[in-house]
């Protein structure tokens, strides 16, 4: 498919119509019937026939329904989802009217400062469209022509000045794509009977600027330099914008790392935790056991000695109160003020030794308490049963 640019005037300012909003809406004639003039990237002309049977076909003027409006075409060439938002500054209209070899529609234009520009003189349209051109020689209303245009596809409508060769020949995309050169009826002979590989007698030059150089150079190498030129630095635009984003994807790298080998440390750190934790619930596991098997003895042995009544508030009672129960039941012994050393070595005493006068055990087990305060639990208790194996001998006396 080859791009295409062609040039048609607004139609007069008096049929514009200004919205409250300050929006305009203007007739115009997008496009016609006939041979245009195109100078191609290499400086040439070529005059390309659209006859009515294209040019007013169904699916072609439907791609010119509601397309964007630009203020002169985007240097990408056309508009599509990338650009849109950066070169629109209207649409067309939703229907399309036949007016001889025109095709009208109205403009909608919503930018301020296109307005302006409409205001201010520039007042010319051109399509932005692909076709294909298919090269075959011909007359049209006594207009030769070398190629024909076919399968119309249009992308937008530019509002530019005068679309001569210039300015509108530095927005071509590819060899293939040219630019209307003038309406084939102000041509002059020459053009008009000149074929696409004619060469003018007078070469045309152009200054351009290569690395801020001026140079002069024919027009034709000066369109293919431009472009050259111009794809060059977009690449240029990509492979920084790339970087850029590589630059960002390495640093936000580098900072995952970071916060990977932190969480690796913590997580060291949790497991270790876990293990000492895990060591003591074993710890905490096994004494509670032997709590739990302490307990039941204790009980037990309580439930030998104390009553009914006592019996059912063993659940209720604390180890040191099942024992003073004990001890109660079995000496006489006032336990207000002992210790908890004390009261162990008695209740072990009571659990080892046999049957033994109350009294007698009772004074066996308090003989010399006082000197037992400071001796630790193992001694008192080896001391209290040293004095239980005497205590008979102070009975028979």
């Amino acid at each position: 498919m080859a791009q295409r640019y062609e040039v048609l005037k607004i139609d007069a300012l008096e049929n514009i119509e200004k919205t409250p909003e300050g929006f305009l809406r203007l007739p115009a004639r997008a496009t016609r019937t006939g041979v245009f003039v195109y100078r191609k990237a290499d400086g040439t002309l070529r005059k390309e026939f659209r006859s009515p049977e294209e040019v007013f076909n169904a699916d072609s003027l439907a791609t010119l329904l509601a397309k964007p409006v630009t203020n002169n075409h985007p240097k990408e060439g056309r508009v599509d989802a990338s650009n849109a938002k950066q070169h629109t500054v209207g649409f067309t209209s939703d229907s399309i009217q036949e007016d001889g070899k025109f095709v009208k529609l109205f403009l909608n234009i919503l930018d301020e400062d296109t307005v302006d520009d409409i205001k201010n003189g520039k007042r010319e349209l051109s399509c932005g469209y692909t076709c294909e051109v298919t090269d075959s020689t011909g007359e049209s209303d006594g207009e030769t022509y070398d190629a024909v245009q076919k399968n119309i596809q249009y992308n937008h409508v530019a509002l530019v000045h005068r679309g001569r060769a210039g300015s509108q020949v530095r927005l071509n995309l590819d060899s293939e794509d040219a630019v209307l050169e003038e309406d084939i009826a102000d041509a002059t002979p020459q053009i008009k009977n000149q074929k696409t590989t004619h060469k003018e007698d007078t070469m045309e030059t152009t200054s351009i600027k290569i690395d801020g150089q001026a140079v002069t150079v024919p027009n034709g190498a000066a369109v293919l330099m431009t472009r050259f030129i111009q794809k060059q630095q977009s690449r240029i635009d990509d492979l920084e914008k790339e970087l850029e984003k590589g630059r960002e994807l390495k640093t936000d790298l580098e900072n995952t790392e970071m916060l990977l080998d932190k969480a690796q440390g913590k997580i060291k750190g949790y497991k270790a935790s876990v293990t000492e934790l895990e060591k003591k619930l074993d710890t905490f596991d096994a004494q509670v056991k032997e709590k739990a098997v302490e307990r039941a003895r204790l009980q037990k042995t309580a439930e030998s000695v104390l009553d009914a009544d006592s019996i059912e508030k063993l659940d209720e009672m604390s180890t040191s109160d099942i024992k003073k129960a004990v001890i109660s039941k079995k000496t006489d012994l006032n336990l207000d003020n002992a210790t908890e050393t004390h009261i162990d070595a008695c209740f072990e005493v009571i659990c080892n030794l046999k049957e033994a006068p109350k009294n007698a055990l009772g004074a066996g087990i308090i003989q010399n308490r006082s000197d037992e305060a400071g001796e630790n639990k193992a001694d008192a208790r080896d001391r209290a049963k040293e004095r239980q194996k005497n205590a008979y001998k102070g009975e028979q006396s």
